[in-house]
């Protein structure tokens, strides 16, 4: 994983937010979902849900070239074409149990579909249902971030977008150094230092 500084936000992807957003306000206060069918392998909004879908592509472009044409998460390069453009706070239902894909909080978090401090490039691979997918636990006794209201006010208060206002129990590449979660552990832990600085001995794996 790599750190990630994602520069100026794209006046696409602002302009797609103004549209977009205005559409899922809409679609909220007339009580849609953005909740999916899990069994669906398409992953389909149900009928009249929020369509969290669209808009957020315009970003892929800026969001590679500022990731050094990497994966966010495997840091593997990748061409432009056909990669995702990853929700790191799931758009439409967030898994909280790693182990139990059961535990999901239903329409978190559309309210950041559409905004670039939420969104990364990954490869396929890091998005499957077997590596992120929507996972998006969060540390204990936190307090997770609101869903707004269903009635129609022309703006959401800012505590709806307010990453700050919880902590995950995921690294956010963009907030958070990487490295500092990383640490390397001999295989032999009561290995003396001059084992451990022989490149041929067992200890070094």
């Amino acid at each position: 994983m790599i750190r990630i500084w994602r520069g100026k936000e794209p006046a696409d992807l602002a302009k797609a937010r103004r549209r977009y957003l205005a559409r899922a306000c809409l679609a909220w206060a007339g009580g849609a979902s953005a909740r999916v069918d899990r069994d669906d392998d398409q992953r389909q909004e149900q009928r009249n849900g929020i369509d969290s879908r669209e808009g957020y592509h315009v970003a892929r472009g800026d969001l590679h070239r500022a990731q050094h044409q990497k994966c966010a998460y495997c840091e593997r390069q990748e061409g432009l074409v056909n990669q995702p453009v990853e929700h790191f706070r799931p758009k439409c239902g967030a898994v909280r149990d790693v182990d139990d894909a059961r535990n999901i909080d239903h329409d978190h978090y559309f309210c950041l579909a559409w905004s670039l401090e939420n969104l990364f490039f990954t490869c396929t691979s890091c998005t499957g249902r077997g590596t992120k997918g929507n996972k998006f636990p969060l540390l204990e006794d936190v307090t997770k971030l609101p869903l707004p209201s269903r009635t129609l006010i022309l703006a959401w208060p800012d505590e709806h977008f307010d990453r700050t206002r919880e902590k995950a129990a995921l690294v956010d590449p963009s907030r958070e150094d990487p490295m500092n979660f990383i640490r390397w552990i001999p295989i032999n832990p009561d290995a003396t230092w001059e084992q451990l600085e022989c490149p041929s001995s067992t200890v070094c794996g």
